[in-house]
């Protein structure tokens, strides 16, 4: 993670042709002696390492009112930042902490008077992504503000669109106000669902700003 760290822009065709390995010399050549299956092995592993890494599926999307879509978007001609640009494009969205939402806006609400049915998602970019097709309306959840926090402290933040970690946690005090006893209430019964789903829920709340 380190060497993609501090190479945010080297397009993914490129990734292990510079990789650092134990002897300097075969730097590169370890990857062009490799079999196309093999290489096609090696890819699969910095997806996985992106979704770790990051918390953003390369392979797979979740698309309003399609259904969950298997699209590899991660381009050989594409940087990681490039990537994270395409996933998250910038847009012209309200400014959350002076727009005046109402205090009962927030997750659990919309849960039970607004019929919405909320699934958490690990996925980054399956934040607020809505869906219509099912009788009932789901709207997917990305809960780790502590992670957006993190990013947004590293070098790797500055590779997201600008504002978009920000807005992001925004969206979750907003969601997920910590001082709103109904919404502590509700959170806490999902998080004892998702851990008799023998799932995890994060812990952490975002403090809404005033």
């Amino acid at each position: 993670m380190g060497y993609l760290r501090e190479n945010l822009g080297i397009c993914r065709g490129e990734i292990f042709k510079d990789f650092p390995t134990a002897i300097p010399h075969a730097r590169g050549a370890w990857y062009d002696r490799l079999p196309h299956d093999r290489k096609e092995e090696a890819f699969k592993v910095l997806d996985f390492v992106i979704k770790l890494w990051l918390m953003v599926d390369v392979k797979r999307r979740f698309v309003e009112n399609h259904g969950e879509e298997n699209m590899s978007v991660w381009e050989m001609n594409m940087s990681l930042e490039g990537l994270l640009h395409h996933i998250f494009p910038e847009e012209k969205v309200p400014d959350t902490e002076s727009s005046r939402w109402p205090y009962n806006f927030h997750a659990a609400n919309l849960h039970h008077m607004g019929d919405f049915k909320i699934i958490w998602t690990e996925r980054l970019q399956d934040h607020l992504v809505i869906d219509e097709t099912n009788s009932a309306i789901t709207m997917r959840i990305y809960h780790h503000a502590l992670v957006l926090e993190c990013l947004q402290l590293s070098d790797v933040g500055k590779a997201f669109p600008s504002g978009f970690l920000e807005e992001t946690l925004q969206s979750l005090a907003i969601l997920l106000p910590k001082y709103n006893r109904a919404n502590q209430q509700w959170m806490g019964r999902e998080q004892r669902r998702a851990k008799r789903n023998k799932g995890t829920l994060s812990q952490f709340y975002h403090k809404r700003k005033s």
